[in-house]
């Protein structure tokens, strides 16, 4: 009996080795099978990538490339790109978030790309990189906002002077239900208050055009001219979330909140937004924003913002991309581009996103 218990030990650690054996060899095949079926795939979306060969290369620089109005704007220009064989892309957007506008305009003149397509900002470092990039030969397209005094070949967006006169309308026919809806609060001896927000860097240029516009549309109005009192609030936007506290100050750093916010960008849109529901001021605080995200149509619809000024953002896109082209190939082009603009409130909010599904 003993003999035979011994040979099932022996049997066991004989057979026990070759097992382990067949299994680290098994698990070295499938290594080479996993490595060979992914290195495979590399090099066939690589070859895939080469196939297509562009005419041209454009780098699209802003300021953040995440948000969803600059990744529409891009997907525009995108498109077009494809259709006339030129390569876009949203630059340097792959190396991280810690290089400022100037220092990608400066790797892009390194790269030497055959054209640019910038978002314009009232920044002295900003327009030197751009004017270098002009000196080297790159024609440069402005987006959403100009820069004032500078060689671009031209400007594709609306003029401050017009959005301020959409901005102003918009003001007072929300200015108009408040009073109908509270005249006695709103009285001779308290004015409505409107506060704009503007960048921390706007163009002060355009930052007048855009004033004057409000103030124009107000004008037309005599009855409410003396109604409403209208100041700005530069927002700090040097960080990821500076933007957010510093309009958050408005709502608990201030003597008196105002009555109404005017937005002139996605983020402070979405920032303001937030802030109302935050600190209970909804029904308070009316925001007239900007842009036509998910997030602000569905605030038109809860009725938190009054109404959304947006522009055919996809259109945008593909007018910087005729306009370097133009440039390239024709050697000259239009200065200014004009785009459609669309204003989505309460009466049109549920047709409008209809429309957009």
């Amino acid at each position: 009996m003993k003999t035979d218990s011994n040979n099932s030990k022996k049997k066991f650690y004989t057979v026990t080795p070759v097992l382990l054996l067949a299994l680290m060899i098994a698990i070295s095949f499938l290594g080479v099978y996993i490595f060979r079926v992914q290195y495979d795939k590399n090099n066939l979306q690589e070859e895939i990538q080469e196939y297509r060969k562009y005419d041209k290369y454009y780098a699209m620089i802003t300021s953040n490339d995440r948000a969803d109005f600059w990744q529409s704007i891009y997907n525009g220009a995108k498109a077009e790109g494809e259709n006339s064989n030129a390569f876009v892309e949203l630059f340097a957007g792959n190396i991280g978030t810690g290089y400022s506008m100037d220092q990608r305009l400066d790797i892009a003149i390194a790269s030497d790309v055959d054209g640019i397509i910038l978002e314009g900002e009232d920044d002295i470092v900003l327009k030197r990189s751009m004017e270098k990039a002009i000196d080297n030969g790159i024609p440069v397209v402005t987006v959403s906002q100009d820069i004032s005094d500078s060689d671009r070949i031209s400007y594709v967006g609306i003029s401050r002077y017009s959005l301020g006169q959409t901005y102003g309308r918009e003001m007072v026919k929300l200015v108009g239900h408040m009073l109908a809806e509270n005249d006695a609060l709103y009285n001779g001896n308290k004015p409505v208050s409107v506060l704009v927000l503007i960048g921390k860097e706007s163009d002060n240029t355009g930052q007048n055009l855009l004033l004057s516009g409000i103030k124009e549309e107000i004008a037309k109005n005599s009855s409410m001219e003396n109604r409403v009192m209208v100041s700005t609030y530069a927002v700090d936007d040097s960080g990821d979330f500076t933007a957010e506290e510093s309009i958050r100050d408005i709502f608990i750093g201030q003597k008196e909140v105002p009555d109404i916010l005017i937005c002139l960008n996605e983020i402070h849109t979405n920032c303001a937004y937030q802030a109302v529901i935050d600190y209970n001021r909804v029904g308070k605080t009316n925001i007239i924003g900007y842009y036509d995200s998910d997030t602000i149509l569905n605030a038109v619809q809860k009725d938190i913002i009054f109404s959304t000024i947006s522009m055919d953002t996809a259109q945008m896109g593909k007018y910087c991309v005729d306009a370097l082209n133009d440039y390239l190939d024709e050697g000259y082009v239009s200065d200014y581009y004009t785009v459609d603009t669309y204003v989505v409130g309460q009466d049109n909010i549920d047709e409008y996103m209809e429309g957009e599904e």
